[in-house]
């Protein structure tokens, strides 16, 4: 081999290190991306399942059995604003004992 021959296979060796280097470089950053959204997915997963969930609770222990039209139309039988929260002091706030919920519906401003 003479050093023509020689000088061309070490810039072959180095353009193809380098296409190999970006190739990999690329794979990295889809890989960081698919889990970015991966991650994403399930955080809008499980808020939405709460937000489902506090849907389906009762607004308020006065609203529990009564249909919806006799409490709209009489509000005032409804808990005061700086009541709602915990019953009592030693009531633990989870989401299964909360009953007291404040929602604001957009529909409605």
């Amino acid at each position: 081999m003479n050093t023509g021959q020689t000088m061309l296979t070490v810039g072959a060796l180095a353009l193809l290190s380098l296409m190999t280097m970006r190739y990999y470089e690329t794979v990295s950053q889809n890989g960081q991306n698919l889990a970015q959204s991966n991650a994403g997915l399930t955080a809008t997963t499980i808020a939405t399942s709460y937000i489902e969930r506090a849907q389906n609770t009762a607004f308020d222990e006065q609203s529990i059995g009564n249909p919806v039209d006799s409490i709209q139309k009489y509000i005032n039988v409804l808990t005061a604003p700086a009541l709602l929260g915990a019953d009592g002091a030693n009531e633990k706030m989870s989401i299964d004992s909360v009953d007291d919920l404040m929602i604001l519906h957009i529909g409605a401003i």
